[in-house]
């Protein structure tokens, strides 16, 4: 499949390129890709030790700490202090979300059942308990008995998010 227009050196070249950019955007790392509030913790606090337990010691050792590593303290802590914020107030956005709209991950169904309603798009058990028996048998791969596990398990989870609230199991109080 040779491109006639492009003379031999050229598409060496241009394959050559193609190879190293490709080879370069793989070589980037991100710190706080993986444990976000973990990572940006940990450096926000060691950042923060460095900078002002130097000056409990002694006034010299805080100059000459800060003069050594703390600007390199500071660029931490700078990078670090809003990926903190940004990473607790998005989890926290999480659980309340999930609390108020609460996932099928939650029912105590199969994998395949989970699988089949995130595919078809409902993600909330609100969506489950929303949709009626027939629209959910269209679903392809959903039979009889899932529907009825489906029901069985919305049901289980509504009773223990009862009993969660504080109302007895039973009329006994």
């Amino acid at each position: 499949m040779r491109n006639p227009s492009v003379p031999g050196n050229a598409r060496a070249y241009v394959g050559e390129f193609r190879s190293r950019v490709a080879m370069q955007s793989h070589q980037v790392h991100d710190p706080f890709g993986i444990n976000p509030i973990r990572r940006s913790l940990l450096g926000a606090s060691v950042s923060l030790s460095t900078i002002v337990l130097p000056f409990y010691i002694s006034e010299s050792v805080g100059s000459v700490v800060m003069l050594a590593v703390g600007w390199l303290a500071m660029a931490v802590l700078v990078f670090s202090l809003p990926i903190l914020v940004w990473s607790l107030s998005e989890r926290a956005y999480r659980a309340i979300y999930h609390r108020i709209h609460p996932p099928v991950d939650d029912l105590d169904i199969s994998q395949r059942l989970v699988h089949i309603l995130h595919r078809h798009g409902v993600h909330t058990i609100r969506d489950v308990s929303r949709r009626d028996d027939p629209e959910l048998l269209l679903m392809a791969n959903m039979e009889p008995r899932d529907v009825d596990v489906l029901r069985r398990a919305v049901n289980l989870w509504r009773y223990r998010r009862w009993q969660e609230a504080g109302f007895p199991a039973s009329g006994a109080d």
